[in-house]
């Protein structure tokens, strides 16, 4: 057949159109078939949205299928749906292949139309290209459904009416595809609402029904006496397929609502999760970076989280630390009986928390004193859940408590001592004047009659007597200047005056435990700047715990001496400072206790004999005055403490003779 011949089957030609049979619209079906085509568009926008937030390939792909198949669908339905409301005097029958084979097109169109729209951005040329090809398979789809139907008549169509259904249906395509675009720019910044959704689906179904309608007016069917068709009544077969498309359309769409919502849900939820996260990590920042020892406990005592301040006082690392029983970790302080109370413990009662105390040895070897407060923590039955343990390094305060106590002492020593000094210089002086009186007595004309020796005698005891209550009223003066309040600035101070008013306090006391006291001190005008009264308390601190050292000994004689001490000062070769020595020759420092001789609270006294503080306070002191103490054990056997102070400089001379007791007054 040639091809002018199968033009002449399918156009009017040589035909007169009145001639054709009259045709009419059932109208209630041109609404049912509009109503479908804007289902399927609210259908195909809702899948465009969806697959333009996709970005993974098979998934978008598998999607556009979808949506593919939905539109198509919902297009050819709309396209019977609009061919049952065609009536014409006639019976009309369908041929199922044919019109199976119609809903491909269909399919193809919708697939071209989500492929241009499905994503943020469209160029116009793509957009035209776009709808030219859904305009073409909307045509081909149409045609291809009109050539389904049988029926005693021959179909033919209007040439100039056929071009301008297909130009309408690539013009109308083109404008509905750009229907997606404008509710997408109306909704930018916010989700888009129902409203705008619907409007634009309406818009893209009447774009749809109307390329349908304009290709229905380029039909003409004339007649062919023949067989009859098998006649059905076309309402209930529009019926039929409206209900069938209709759930497919609502189940897809139905499916996107559900996808989306899951999606925004899922979305919610890792923001939530998200959020979680960043509180979680800024509370485990405050968690880890305050100064404050913090861990917690479950019920039975193991330990559950601990930061990094819990970690360097244990001097242990973090996976050494969790699930451990806090038993294993000695936190001393902490009473067991406590925490078996608050463990049998249920009901309403409220638990109160408990303070304890805990000495640790840090990773640096300091040992520090923690203040920790255990808080139990119930559930809602009122047992013991977990326990917060809070604490804080109280070395220092404590410190500072001793500090202001020590002070305290010697301001109220010093106005002991100037009550004291008067009470005291009062009888002395009497004792005084009365030896000085008798001896001018005894150089009188009465007094010649006494025997020479015995003259002789009771002058040398009269004034040895006067020489000791000189020596009694000097030592009360400088006790005086040992305990007075501290000053607030520091002044200069001659270092050997100093350490012989220290040793001349001492003095007694060693004699009186069978200790030899040497002292080894260099003319006056060795200056220091500081305070001389505490330089006096840290070598009375020092000297004392040598002599306790040398009495606790048992390798030492019951009789006779029972060891030495020597104090030494002399000027550094370098830079003039000023450097004290205290040796003794007793059993010496055990190496194990030598790197922590200074810290606060440590003691190898034994219980109620010390408070490990004497050292710690001395090394304080010396730290204040910008020198240094160090402890060593002597070759030759015992200890040796040094006492480096920064030398002074040039003073004047007057300072330098003046001594400590000109700047004490």
């Amino acid at each position: 057949m040639t091809l002018p011949a199968t033009l002449l089957e399918f156009f009017v030609t040589g035909a007169s159109t009145a001639n054709a049979l009259p045709s009419r619209f059932n109208y209630a079906l041109v609404l049912t078939s509009y109503l479908i085509a804007s289902l399927a568009s609210y259908e195909f926008l809702q899948f465009a949205s969806r697959i333009a937030e996709l970005r993974h390939s098979v998934v978008r792909l598998a999607w556009l299928a979808a949506g593919a198949v939905m539109m198509g669908v919902g297009i050819w339905a709309m396209h019977f749906v609009g061919m049952l409301a065609y009536v014409l005097p006639i019976p009309i029958a369908y041929d199922v292949v044919s019109t199976a084979i119609s809903v491909v097109p269909a399919i193809l169109a919708g697939a071209i139309a989500l492929h241009v729209v499905a994503r943020p951005v469209v160029s116009t040329r793509r957009l035209v290209v776009g709808g030219t090809l859904m305009g073409a398979g909307i045509g081909a789809m149409h045609y291809v459904g009109m050539q389904a139907m049988s029926l005693n008549a021959l179909v033919r169509y209007d040439p100039v009416l056929f071009a301008t259904s297909i130009v309408a249906a690539v013009v109308l395509s083109t404008l509905a595809l750009q229907v997606r675009f404008w509710v997408s720019a109306k909704s930018a910044g916010r989700h888009s609402s129902g409203s705008q959704e619907i409007v634009g689906a309406l818009i893209l179904g009447f774009a749809v029904t109307a390329t349908h309608y304009i290709a229905m007016a380029s039909t003409f069917c004339f007649a062919n006496p023949g067989n009859e068709p098998f006649a059905f009544d076309a309402k209930i077969f529009a019926d039929v397929a409206t209900v069938i498309a209709s759930l497919v359309l609502l189940m897809a769409i139905a499916a996107v609502g559900f996808d989306r919502r899951m999606k925004v849900e899922i979305a919610m939820r890792e923001q939530a999760d998200a959020n979680v996260a960043a509180e979680m990590e800024r509370l485990n920042s405050v968690f880890q970076s305050t100064g404050a020892v913090v861990f917690m406990l479950d019920s039975e005592a193991r330990i559950v989280r601990a930061n990094h301040a819990v970690l360097e006082m244990l001097g242990l690392p973090a996976g050494d630390v969790a699930g451990r029983p806090v038993c294993e970790l000695n936190f001393d302080g902490f009473d067991e009986a406590i925490f078996e109370q608050w463990r049998a413990a249920a009901g309403t009662e409220r638990l109160q928390p408990v303070e304890f105390e805990c000495s640790r040895a840090r990773s640096a070897g300091a040992n520090r004193l923690f203040r920790l407060t255990a808080n139990p923590v119930q559930d809602q039955s009122g047992h013991l859940h977990y326990i917060v343990v809070i604490g804080v390094d109280d070395t220092e305060r404590r410190l500072a408590e001793i500090r202001l106590f020590d002070s305290s002492r010697l301001a109220n020593l010093g106005e002991m001592a100037t009550g004291m000094a008067h009470e005291i210089n009062q009888p002395l002086a009497v004792i005084r004047m009365a030896a000085d009186s008798l001896l001018e007595e005894l150089d009188t004309p009465e007094a010649a009659a006494m025997p020479t020796e015995l003259a002789e005698f009771i002058k040398a005891k009269l004034a040895h007597i006067s020489s000791q209550t000189e020596r009694a009223s000097g030592l009360v003066k400088e006790l005086r200047t040992v305990a007075r309040k501290p000053a607030s600035d520091s002044l200069p101070f001659d270092v050997a005056e100093a350490a012989r008013i220290g040793g001349d306090l001492l003095h007694e006391q060693l004699k009186a435990a069978r200790i030899v006291f040497n002292l080894d001190l260099p003319p006056p005008g060795l200056m220091a700047l500081g305070e001389a009264g505490r330089i006096q308390q840290v070598i009375i601190n020092v000297v004392l715990n040598a002599r306790d050292v040398l009495l606790g000994d048992p390798s030492r004689p019951s009789t006779g001496t029972l060891g030495h001490i020597k104090l030494r000062v002399v000027a550094a070769p370098a830079g003039g400072r000023a450097v004290l020595t205290i040796e003794d020759d007793g059993p010496g420092i055990p190496t194990q206790v030598l790197p922590r001789l200074f810290e606060p609270f440590f003691t190898t006294k034994p219980t109620g004999k010390g408070t490990g503080l004497g050292l710690s306070i001395s090394y304080d002191i010396i730290k204040r005055m910008g020198g240094d103490i160090t402890a060593e054990n002597r070759s030759e056997g015992g200890a040796r403490f040094t006492i480096v102070l920064p030398a002074l400089g040039q003073v004047l001379p007057e300072i330098r003779t003046a001594g400590i007791v000109t700047l004490a007054l």
